[in-house]
């Protein structure tokens, strides 16, 4: 994604709130034992989570993050910090702990999140950086009182122009400078909404682009976008949804699979569902091959209509558990390459992937445990990578040891 690829790698090449970049810098630099914590206060796209990172990086400091409005009660921030706020282990690793989205706490019941952070700020033995979206104060005043505050303003027209026309020369694409112009005006000072629009909608005409939007008449964060996708009565506003939530493709994806997951479905639904992310996923995977930017603008529709079609109203809701990040990335791995296996052998069987899945893929593999030689020419057959192999192994492992 355009997004990742073309950010900043280092403090230098941001783009402004440069009094904001060397005041925090400064501050990190200078910090110690009783400091004041830092509150970054500023619109979406700002640069305040990529500052913070960047920053931490050239200090040689390991970021403990959390998003706040997430992970909002007492009893799951100390398990989450509680180990790491020991002094002399904190000592070893040089952490900075980084609370996003403070401000998402005070909208919703915190069950004591908003006092636990309030008590951190006290007796944290490592440097604490906030951030929070919000343009009014009144919500966080008490950590305003408590904190170095940072402001972040939105970035100045004329910079976001400068540094989309660059990305749109580096990628080789057509869009010409009145595009540019409009997409610019549009993100309102958001430079990761104006890449990832960018991207999109690369290749448009102004008036194409003018059309489309004009017809976004709102813009929804991840978690509203996909609570509102999860509730939508229709195929076209689950699409609306998805469309108007200001993240990435693979974001969205990862994030439907978590609440998916975590699901009330039974085992055809979650495999129909799943089909359904594997369907999209095959979108970014294919751009990522390819590099054909173009077909970014079917993401949307596919992957909201793949699901709209196999989730039961009511069934699922946003989730962001609390499983391991690394865990959810392998078991998202080992269903793509099920998912692979599955519809290159329904072309041999005459079948649908979903009936592989479901019927015939644990006999396949206990068939084919007792001969790993075996396992690798079916596996040749299908023109599977070698990474599916592996996976399929395992399985049939789990398939053997229920048996």
């Amino acid at each position: 994604m355009w997004v990742e690829k073309y950010r900043p790698k280092s403090v230098e090449d941001m783009v402004g709130n440069e009094d904001s970049r060397i005041g925090f810098l400064n501050w990190l630099k200078e910090w110690r034992m009783g400091s004041k914590p830092a509150l970054l206060i500023g619109a979406p796209g700002t640069g305040k989570t990529t500052l913070v990172h960047l920053t931490a990086n050239r200090l040689g400091l390991n970021i403990i993050e959390l998003n706040a409005s997430d992970v909002r009660t007492k009893e799951r921030m100390e398990r989450k910090l509680g180990p790491m706020l020991d002094s002399q282990g904190l000592f070893n690793e040089r952490p900075l702990i980084f609370l996003d989205e403070v401000d998402g706490m005070y909208d919703r019941q915190d069950r004591g999140g908003v006092e636990f952070v309030e008590e951190l700020m006290e007796r944290s033995p490592a440097p604490i950086v906030m951030a929070a979206n919000v343009e009014d104060d009144k919500k966080i005043t008490k950590l305003i009182r408590k904190s170095r505050v940072f402001r972040f303003r939105r970035l100045p027209p004329r910079f976001m122009e400068i540094y989309i026309e660059d990305i749109i020369k580096k990628e080789k694409v057509r869009f010409g400078k009145e595009a540019i112009r409009i997409l610019v005006k549009e993100a309102k000072g958001d430079m990761r909404a104006a890449i990832n629009s960018a991207q999109s909608l690369a290749g448009l005409s102004a008036e194409e682009l003018r059309s489309v939007i004009s017809s976004r008449d709102q813009s929804y964060s991840l978690r509203e976008g996909l609570e509102s996708f999860f509730n939508a009565k229709s195929k076209e506003k689950a699409y609306e949804a998805l469309r108007s939530c200001d993240a990435t493709p693979r974001d969205k994806v990862r994030l439907a699979y978590t609440s998916i997951i975590n699901g009330n479905l039974s085992n055809d639904e979650l495999i129909e569902a799943l089909e359904g992310l594997g369907d999209a996923d095959e979108i970014i995977r294919r751009i990522e091959r390819t590099q054909e930017w173009r077909i970014l603008r079917y993401f949307d529709r596919v992957l909201a209509y793949s699901l709209f079609k196999a989730l039961p109203k009511g069934r699922v809701s946003y989730n962001e558990d609390d499983m391991p990040w690394d865990l959810k990335l392998r078991m998202w791995n080992e269903s793509r390459a099920l998912r692979d296996a599955s519809k290159s052998l329904s072309k041999f069987l005459h079948a649908s992937s979903r009936e592989i899945m479901s019927v015939f893929m644990s006999y396949l593999l206990f068939i084919l445990s007792k001969d790993k030689e075996s396992m690798e020419r079916f596996v040749t057959l299908l023109g599977l990578e070698g990474s599916v192999l592996k996976v399929l192994m395992k399985e049939a492992d789990r398939v053997v040891s229920r048996v």
